[in-house]
């Protein structure tokens, strides 16, 4: 019986460590009008609202580097999933270029408010995990 004793350890520490690297649940609890920020890939639940709000990816980001001149302001797309309940819809969020104001869309009885960050820079490219989508859910 001495002998299985390591084997015994050995398996249960694994267990433990597979259990702990299982798709970890990336996702925060925020309050209706609260700023918070979402990294792509992750996602927030409105406390006391049915309602929650995941960052997937950028579909575009043209914004006029802020050290440059450009003919046009360009703009940002971030692609979300909203869903209440077990109804779920992606959604673009626009951001416009040359700006840090709050950009406003509506999602049922939501508004929010969003901007990203970081804002481009002529010589320095972003890359997918430093963009932070900045949120404010209102009812």
């Amino acid at each position: 019986m001495s002998k299985f004793i390591p084997f015994i350890l050995v398996i249960t520490v694994l267990t433990w460590l597979l259990a702990g690297c299982g798709g970890g649940d990336d996702r925060i609890e925020v309050g209706l009008d609260e700023e918070f920020s979402l990294a792509i890939g992750q996602r927030a639940a409105v406390t006391g609202e049915d309602l929650e709000i995941e960052f997937l990816r950028i579909t575009e980001d043209s914004r006029c580097p802020g050290d440059a001149t450009c003919i046009w302001e360009g703009r940002a797309c971030c692609l979300v999933e909203l869903a209440v309940g077990a109804t779920s819809e992606q959604k673009e969020l626009k951001v416009p270029g040359l700006t840090d104001e709050f950009s406003f869309e509506t999602y049922g009885d939501y508004q929010i408010a969003f901007g990203l960050e970081p804002y481009p820079e002529v010589d320095w490219p972003i890359s997918e995990d430093e963009y932070r989508l900045i949120l404010v859910i209102s009812k």
